[in-house]
């Protein structure tokens, strides 16, 4: 069995940096691991640090010339991956390394398979706050228990991508819609439990200011409405 992996980038040539040096003993170590970083239309040295990677079977790049929305970035990475899993992480994910070797060492069941991380530790009040409502709201309006909605590594069965691509949106919330496709559908979902970090280099592209949390909760509660919109005719 095969896992695909990529690795969301956007103005994080510093973290890269770091995480090539992983991604490269990782792939010489899991011979069925393939990790893919994807320059989601970065406008800092992201492209540049990236052209300089050797790439192989199992370590690929893919560039996106202008960014037009997170989840776009996920798509690309989801389909350039050949696993019979596959997901993504964030490109500010410095213990990527730990995570995935946490996961690779357990034996999972390709089939029905949904994994997603799970925060601990303490976190900035006004976040606890915005993704206490995020959850809460998302469990609310589509009768499903989903918490910790954004956290990640997220990896789950290719089927789960191949059978709802066409629905899954541009923005943020690709986190939420295939976390309640998957347990709509009954996937087994397991959780990565981790200790929170402040990101190390760069910046947040929508954790900024009050402001930029209330347009992203916005967004949120389209998007489940569509959700449940989307649900009352089965797809």
């Amino acid at each position: 069995m095969k896992i695909s992996i990529s690795i969301l980038c956007f103005n994080e040539h510093k973290n890269i940096k770091i995480l090539i040096k992983q991604s490269k003993k990782l792939i010489k170590k899991y011979k069925n691991l393939q990790i893919i970083f994807v320059d989601n239309g970065s406008t800092d040295n992201t492209g540049k640090v990236l052209e300089k990677m050797p790439i192989s079977k199992n370590l690929k790049k893919v560039f996106i010339k202008k960014n037009i929305g997170y989840g776009f970035g996920v798509i690309k990475g989801l389909r350039s991956g050949n696993g019979d899993v596959i997901g993504w992480t964030h490109g500010d994910d410095l213990n990527f390394s730990k995570k995935i070797s946490a996961i690779l060492n357990n034996n999972f069941d390709k089939k029905n398979f949904f994994l997603k991380g799970y925060r601990q530790g303490n976190r900035p009040l006004m976040d606890t706050i915005f993704s206490y409502g995020f959850n809460s709201l998302s469990s609310f309006f589509l009768i499903t228990k989903l918490w910790e909605i954004s956290a990640y590594p997220t990896l789950f069965s290719k089927k789960l991508f191949i059978d709802y691509k066409n629905y899954l949106p541009y923005d943020f919330s690709i986190d939420l819609y295939l976390f309640f496709l998957a347990k709509k559908n009954k996937y087994k979902v397991e959780r990565l439990k981790y200790k929170y970090d402040k990101r190390k280099y760069g910046t947040s592209t929508w954790n900024q200011n009050i402001f930029s949390k209330f347009k992203l909760s916005g967004v949120y509660l389209l998007q489940i409405f569509k959700l449940i919109y989307l649900n009352i005719f089965k797809i």
